[in-house]
């Protein structure tokens, strides 16, 4: 609404209109959006109206990159990552979402390098940078190096459903089937009738990396 506010104050500000289109862009990810195909045209919408404006906005390049690899264009999605990184090599941001590209893209091992570089620029940066590591350490079968990032995600933000699911799914898979029951109760009361049929809607390029994170589910006791 802020965002609105000041595109009606100056038409012309390229800046509002990508956070306009990055607000949207996250919404389907994090579940915030009853529609998020709407959500996803939104955010196509104003960010090409931020580039029109200004092509120099690394928000419009994470904007797009976060879509494409929604959209499973893993290809898209690095390179415009990348054109982010740069425009500013310093833009955290633009480093996150190189890395979540080429995670999903298949590519877990190559992902930590850009993940560790935006933990760099951003010591105290969000919760997220800490979900893409774990994430990568998971899908690389180091369970126990992503049980640790997946705990701080949950001890610094109890809400996010994503840390929840990886966390459960991690502890399944260390033999910790009992902490991983405890986990997945928690999941319900955010996402009301979880299943793994849901849960197979992933971002993902490859069948492997599915398949781990449903196991892990399974294990935990998440249903069918």
């Amino acid at each position: 609404r802020y965002f609105q506010e000041a595109i009606k104050f100056d038409p012309e500000y390229a800046r509002a209109y990508a956070n306009v289109a990055f607000t949207y862009s996250i919404e389907a990810p994090f579940g915030w959006t009853d529609d998020p195909e709407e959500s996803v045209r939104l955010a196509i919408e104003y960010a090409e109206k931020a580039n029109q404006l200004d092509d120099g906005i690394v928000q419009v390049q994470l904007v797009l990159s976060n879509i494409y690899v929604r959209q499973k264009q893993f290809d898209e999605a690095i390179t415009a990552a990348g054109r982010s990184i740069e425009i500013d090599p310093n833009y955290a941001d633009g480093h996150g979402a190189l890395a979540l590209a080429l995670l999903n893209s298949g590519q877990p091992e190559k992902a930590l390098l850009p993940i560790r570089e935006a933990l760099r620029l951003d010591p105290r940066g969000p919760f997220f940078y800490h979900w893409l590591e774990g994430r990568c350490y998971f899908m690389l079968g180091r369970y126990e190096e992503a049980l640790e990032k997946m705990q701080l995600v949950v001890d610094r933000n109890l809400e996010f459903i994503g840390g929840l699911k990886y966390l459960a799914a991690t502890q399944a898979h260390l033999g910790q089937i009992g902490d991983a029951e405890w986990t997945a109760e928690e999941i319900p009361t955010i996402q009301p009738d979880i299943t793994l049929t849901q849960e197979r809607e992933t971002d993902f390029a490859r069948e492997e990396d599915t398949e781990r994170y449903i196991e892990g589910l399974r294990l935990a006791g998440i249903p069918e």
